[in-house]
């Protein structure tokens, strides 16, 4: 179950709820009111779904130096 969940607004816009306090999550300039890509986008940081997996995150560091050793040794790396 998703704690910070998005709800139509009745001007056609959205906003984030905390299901646990029942209030809308504000910016920091006090607005509630978003179009509904940014409510999605905002709840699913809060719920901790843009985090990609720790394996993932491990395996993208492994590619990306893999990727410079080649590049700076001229020769692909012994797996």
């Amino acid at each position: 179950m998703q704690r910070f969940e998005i709800q139509a607004l009745e001007n056609r816009m959205w906003s984030v709820m905390d299901r646990q306090t029942g209030k809308p999550i504000a910016d920091r300039e006090g607005a509630s009111d978003r179009t509904r890509l940014e409510a999605q986008a905002l709840a699913d940081f809060r719920n901790g779904m843009l985090i990609p997996p720790s394996k993932e995150r491990i395996s993208s560091r492994l590619e990306k130096i893999r990727r410079a050793w080649e590049l700076l040794s001229g020769k692909r790396p012994p797996r």
